[in-house]
């Protein structure tokens, strides 16, 4: 007796292929993941600072003493005579923006960062000083430039 051999479904032709192709695919490019730069680290302003904030034609003596984060939190005193003022902000690549924080004396500003050697040598920028929360009559901010250096 003779039995016939019986056939194997046939799969779609292209079906093969489309696997093989896939395959290949994804060994080039690594699985789907495409390289990307490591993040350039944020400037560190940690430290000890001193300058001055300037209103027009006189100058106040000022100082900084700030703590940083890898996230480039900032936390720290500021002086400008003869007020000390708790402050938070965030350092970028470029700046520093901070205000103050649990203090009657509101102060907000944004410094930009001068570098050299990989280094922030330096801070300066618009700084505003309200005196208002603290009782004061006049009610308008003291707006000043804040220069500072290591």
């Amino acid at each position: 007796m003779v039995t016939r051999l019986q056939r194997r479904p046939r799969r779609p032709p292209g079906l093969k292929t489309g696997a093989i192709v896939v395959l290949l695919c994804l060994a080039a490019c690594g699985g789907g993941h495409s390289p990307t730069a490591p993040a350039s680290p944020l400037p560190q302003i940690a430290g000890s600072w001193s300058g001055t904030f300037g209103l027009g034609f006189f100058g106040l003596r000022a100082s900084m003493r700030l703590a940083q984060a890898d996230d480039g939190t900032v936390q720290g005193l500021l002086l400008i005579f003869p007020n000390d003022v708790n402050i938070v902000g965030t350092v970028s690549a470029t700046s520093f923006s901070f205000h103050s924080v649990g203090n009657c004396l509101t102060v907000n500003g944004t410094l930009a960062l001068t570098q050299e050697a990989g280094s922030v040598t330096q801070m300066s920028g618009t700084t505003s000083q309200d005196f208002a929360p603290c009782g004061a009559p006049s009610g308008h901010p003291q707006v000043g430039h804040l220069s500072m250096f290591r």
